[in-house]
């Protein structure tokens, strides 16, 4: 990862004639422009305001105004502990005692509560935190980072929990998302071609697009195993922007989190 800036927290101004979605928003717009100048006291900051005006929602139905919010802001945490912790914690400046503390966990052990964490923020309360309510571009944010940290099995543990407790997993672009994920990427990382391919002959959701992506499992995944060596080269990771079929979707998310500045707040929902 590139050096980090010179800590640059500026102090919080309450928002007293803002409403907390409009609050929230540019707040993002300053925490996203942070990031992506590596400044991460300020986006840290940020995250931590953020989220004492996140509470997890009262109820689960498209009433609530602050879900869009709860997206965008966890992805947007999960994207900055991702980096620094694949960084191996070269940085100029001490981290954030709260930050420190959760990078300094094992890789799997940092998924596991990145994923619980999640699902607190997004499970209504009192419910228990359940992937019922996860929305699935955190659930895909949060397996690209599995990935990034070499622990594909812990992304393939979150996509299993999800599909089979969301009750809308079935059906929809953003459903197609998760299975392209976690078949053409996350079980070839862990080599469980015949799974991934009799998983897509059995699915019932996908209707055209299965055919499509069962091919494309097919050409991956032909070949044996030297075919299989050839599949882990292009599922490669590198550094902030990386190299591989991963490293380029991580880019892709990076490249997302700063499209969200240039539309005033709008995207990654």
């Amino acid at each position: 990862m590139p050096t980090a800036t010179t800590p640059t927290t500026t102090p919080l101004k309450p928002a007293t004639n803002q409403s907390t979605p409009a609050s929230l928003r540019t707040l993002y717009n300053r925490a996203a422009r942070a990031f992506l100048h590596r400044d991460i006291h300020q986006t840290h900051s940020l995250l931590q305001h953020a989220f004492s005006l996140l509470l997890p929602p009262a109820i689960h139905d498209d009433s609530d105004s602050l879900a869009p919010h709860r997206r965008k802001w966890d992805i947007l945490r999960i994207t900055l502990e991702t980096t620094l912790y694949s960084s191996n914690n070269h940085h100029d400046h001490p981290l954030p005692d709260s930050l420190q503390q959760i990078l300094s966990l094992p890789s799997h052990s940092l998924l596991t509560t990145l994923h619980q964490r999640s699902l607190a923020l997004f499970t209504p309360t009192p419910t228990n935190p359940s992937s019922a309510y996860l929305p699935s571009q955190v659930l895909i944010t949060l397996v690209l980072s599995s990935m990034k940290l070499n622990c594909a099995a812990a992304g393939r543990t979150f996509i299993e929990d999800w599909l089979g407790k969301s009750p809308g997993g079935g059906g929809g672009e953003e459903y197609e998302k998760v299975l392209d994920i976690y078949c053409l990427h996350v079980l070839p990382r862990l080599e469980e071609w015949d799974y991934a391919f009799e998983f897509l002959q059995y699915e019932n959701e996908l209707a055209p697009q299965k055919r499509q992506v069962t091919r494309r499992l097919g050409l991956l995944g032909a070949g044996g195993a030297g075919a299989g060596e050839v599949v882990r080269r292009r599922l490669g990771l590198g550094g902030w922007g990386g190299g591989g079929v991963v490293g380029r979707i991580w880019g892709e998310l990076v490249k997302a989190i700063g499209d969200t500045v240039r539309m005033g707040g709008g995207g990654l929902v």
